[in-house]
């Protein structure tokens, strides 16, 4: 997973450089420069709290019976988490469409 952020924060900061050349050079309003450098910087905020979000969300109870076990995680009790178990599975109500040769 961190190759996937690392990847989106890389192109991120590509992106912005070329923008960032191209508007440096450019003869726009600075109206215009400045409305997307805001959007520019919004987007790598976006990108830095979205990360999270691409993982999915836990939910509490019991795994569907016949699901596909994904991945797993411990986390050790601290201070100011309680620990817990995650599980990340497919339940049987999606489908997983596969290619055999």
């Amino acid at each position: 997973m961190i190759e996937g952020y690392l990847g989106l924060g890389i192109s991120f900061i590509i992106i912005v450089i070329i923008m960032l050349l191209i508007m440096l050079k450019a003869k726009a309003h600075i109206l215009t420069k400045i409305v997307l450098i805001t959007i520019a910087i919004w987007y790598g905020l976006v990108l830095f709290y979205v990360g999270p979000n691409l993982m999915g969300w836990p939910a509490q109870g019991e795994i569907p019976k016949e699901s596909i076990l994904l991945s797993w995680k411990v986390t050790e009790p601290k201070k100011n988490h309680k620990g817990g178990i995650y599980f990340w599975v497919l339940s049987p109500d999606k489908k997983i469409e596969t290619k055999h040769d």
